[in-house]
Order: C-alpha cells, then structure tokens, then sequence
C-alpha cells in the first residue's frame, strides 16, 4: 500500500470517530517515519543497479574490444603471410624465367655459332681459291640454311617473350637483370651475325671469337650472382 493510500485510510478512520487527533497524528507520524526508512533502502538499490549496469556495460565493452584486436592481429598476421608467399611465388617464377631464358639463348647460341663457322669456312675458301667469289659462296650458303634461318627466327621470338617476362625485376635481382639484359644483346649479335653476314672476313671472324667469349662470360656472371633462393 502506498503512502497516500496508507494516509487516505487514516484519515476516514479519524473522520469515523475510530481514531482520536492524537491517535491519527501518531499514526501519521509512524507512516512518514516509516516511508523516509524506506526511501533510503529504495536509493540504495538504484545505486547498486546502475553500478551493475556501469560494470557491466565496461566488462563488455573490455571484452569486445579484445575479440576485435585479437582478430585485427590473427588478419594482419594472414595478410603478412599471404604477401610473403606471394613474394617467394614471385621470386621462384622469376629465377624459372632466367633459367629458361640461361637454356634457350644457350641453345640457339650454339646453332648459331654453327651457322657462323659454316660462313666462316665458305668464305676463307673462296678467297683462297682462284676462281670463286666470296659473295657468291655467301648467298649458296644462305640458301642452304633456309630451314636453319627459320628455326632460329623462331627461337628469337621465344627468347623474345622470355625477355618480357623477366621486366620489372624484384628489387634483389636488379644487378642481375642488367647482365641479362648484357646477354640477350651479345646473343642478338650472334643472330644478326649468322642470319646478315657482313663486314670483311676478318672483322667477321674476329667478332664472331669476341661475341661468343663474351656470351660464355656473362653466363659465368649470371651463374655466380643468381640468389640462390
């Protein structure tokens, strides 16, 4: 019962004639004294209650916080992974590459230098002979490596697109890359060399001992300074 309504009674209790003015003023009293004991007890709980919601809301507030770090660090801990291995993938591709770009101009640069001994021969010959002209014995020889200019047409694409694939080295491999680069150009000399046969005999001679000493040398070089992983 509440206070107004403990009070209401009170007072038709007093109007009835039940209670006297000392008897009503005396239960009033004990009904005020009795409500402000209360009081006190009722704001003791809502302290309580809303120390418990404080608590609560920060242990909860704690405990999100720490699930959300914690999967903050598990993704970029996968991330770091994930880069590093798309890293070594990219290395592993790259060396792949040079290796098949080390065997292709090694092949192509052995046919080739056959090619030029080929030249080399026919032309020593026709100038030793008496009756035979250097530029005539060139254009037989060409003609007969008709089949051969074109398979080494073909391995000059192939080579070609290897190049391309080894553009933008990793930043390890930048030294590397130029002696590459030194490579398929002493290579590109060997080609031109078997495949447009020019200059005088011994110039021709003399570049062709150059470039291949010079083809073998790189290789050492590339052999030497490749990162083995």
């Amino acid at each position: 019962m509440s206070k107004f309504e403990e009070l209401e009674k009170l007072a038709k209790l007093k109007e009835s004639g039940i209670l006297s003015e000392e008897e009503f003023l005396k239960e009033k009293e004990a009904i005020l004294k009795k409500e402000d004991i209360a009081k006190p007890k009722n704001t003791k709980k809502i302290i309580i209650i809303i120390i418990s919601v404080v608590v609560i809301t920060f242990l909860s507030g704690f405990t999100i916080n720490y699930f959300v770090e914690k999967e903050n660090a598990k993704r970029e801990e996968n991330e770091r992974i994930k880069k590093e291995n798309e890293l070594e993938l990219k290395l592993t591709n790259y060396k792949l590459n040079i290796q098949s770009l080390e065997t292709s101009i090694l092949n192509e640069a052995t046919e080739l230098e056959t090619m030029v001994i080929a030249y080399i021969k026919v032309w020593g010959e026709a100038i030793k002979s008496s009756y035979k002209d250097f530029n005539d014995e060139l254009i037989k020889q060409f003609k007969q490596f008709s089949t051969e200019n074109e398979k080494r047409k073909e391995g000059k694409i192939k080579i070609d697109e290897l190049m391309k694939n080894l553009q933008n080295p990793p930043e390890n491999y930048l030294e590397l890359y130029k002696l590459i680069l030194e490579f398929y150009s002493t290579y590109t000399e060997l080609y031109e060399m078997a495949l447009n046969p020019s200059g005088s005999f011994s110039s021709y001679t003399s570049k062709k001992r150059d470039t291949t000493d010079k083809l073998i040398n790189i290789f050492n070089k590339i052999k030497i300074i490749t990162p083995q992983k």
